[in-house]
């Protein structure tokens, strides 16, 4: 946070995440851990998207999972494609509760749902969207329990509220697309949330 980080530098962070991510859904992998702490940066703050432990390989036959991805490692040359919601009926499978990090969580992976899909990362990256915006950590502000037991039900209460972390009014000035596309990404209906590649396409081209 003590570092010079302008716009545009943090939109191609923004950008490079998201490309990434949308590498991943186009191979029909679900991260479920999608946060800050998982973004690496190199000296010339290039993105790669890393920890692959929570991963998810996810097919339409049965609506089942078919694999669980130790360890992963890949590259991300480029976008995922293909149809948002063909995509999103593919996606949907049963899966492991509870899986995520509680700051970057989807509502719906939040309260221990198993019927969920690619939108749980899209969610998690508007929540990075937002450190990059506020270069501070999520929640930390509004809410202020010690105790994890008593800060995970007044998480819990928040995202049920559907109630998100405060945003600096000047952020929405400087950066009104940017701060549009992260109110989308972290929408409490995970249907109303754009697909990864689109997020990647509009994170592209934005001044």
């Amino acid at each position: 946070h003590t570092r010079a980080l302008g716009w545009p530098i943090r939109t191609r962070i923004a950008a490079q995440v998201a490309d990434g991510m949308a590498y991943l859904h186009g191979l029909k992998i679900v991260h479920r851990d999608f946060k800050s702490d998982n973004v690496l940066l190199n000296d010339e703050l290039m993105a790669k998207v890393a920890d692959f432990g929570t991963s998810k390989l996810v097919t339409t036959s049965r609506g089942g999972i078919v694999n669980r991805l130790k360890n992963v490692e890949t590259s991300f040359g480029g976008s995922g494609g293909g149809d948002a919601q063909e995509q999103s009926v593919a996606f949907q499978a049963t899966m492991t509760k509870g899986v995520g990090t509680p700051l970057w969580m989807a509502p719906e992976l939040f309260v221990g749902g198993t019927k969920y899909g690619p939108e749980v990362d899209v969610y998690s990256f508007g929540m990075i969207m937002w450190e990059l915006a506020t270069r501070k950590v999520p929640w930390a502000e509004e809410i202020v329990e010690t105790r994890y037991i008593h800060f995970f039900g007044a998480l819990s209460k928040a995202l049920e509220d559907g109630d998100r972390p405060g945003l600096p009014a000047e952020a929405a000035q400087v950066a009104p697309e940017f701060v549009a596309l992260m109110q989308e990404c972290w929408a409490t209906d995970a249907a109303a949330r754009p697909a990864a590649a689109a997020v990647a396409a509009r994170l592209l081209v934005a001044p």
